[in-house]
């Protein structure tokens, strides 16, 4: 007589964390609304990250992100938008998604610090980019008849003009 048992053993494999997703924003003085996206990447059984996805949006079911970067291979635990993506005024919210090298998928992570201009509205999942652009201080002057002489002479008359620009471009304060 002979006796025969099966046994199945399933192997699975833990999805790799993404944690401490945090949102950098610029200077607005010195930039317009941009956003770097950055996260710490650790697996328990140590595989690199492989790939990441980043969605930017400016409601909380990111049901039609701003921005999708849709799967990026690629192990840098930081994404950047650039200038000319975001819109001023807007309230937003980031999360991030990560590959290992065995290519397994982690659940999203939602943005959960923000450094630098935030206007987080008391909550660090969200940032909101000001309602216009801080004005761009410019001057020019003129000096013994040439504008914007680099040597002007000494006792002589000098005339400032201010060709400041305001938020949305629509004037200045001559």
């Amino acid at each position: 007589n002979s006796d025969t048992s099966s046994v199945t053993v399933i192997k699975s494999v833990a999805a790799p964390p993404a944690s401490n997703v945090t949102a950098t924003v610029p200077d607005y003085c010195a930039s317009g609304p941009a956003v770097t996206i950055s996260w710490t990447y650790s697996d328990p059984s140590g595989s690199p990250q492989s790939a990441r996805q980043i969605q930017i949006d400016d409601n909380t079911n990111f049901n039609s992100p701003t921005v999708d970067t849709d799967k990026i291979l690629s192990s840098s635990p930081a994404y950047s938008t650039g200038q000319g993506v975001l819109q001023w005024g807007t309230r937003y919210y980031a999360r991030v998604k990560v590959w290992d090298s065995l290519d397994v998928e982690s659940n999203w992570v939602e943005m959960s610090s923000c450094v630098g201009s935030c206007d987080s509205n008391g909550s660090g999942n969200n940032w909101k980019t000001p309602n216009f652009a801080y004005p761009q201080a410019n001057f020019t002057w003129t000096a013994n008849g040439i504008s914007e002489n680099i040597s002007p002479p000494l006792n002589k008359v000098v005339t400032f003009t201010d060709t400041t620009v305001f938020g949305t471009g629509g004037g200045n304060n001559n």
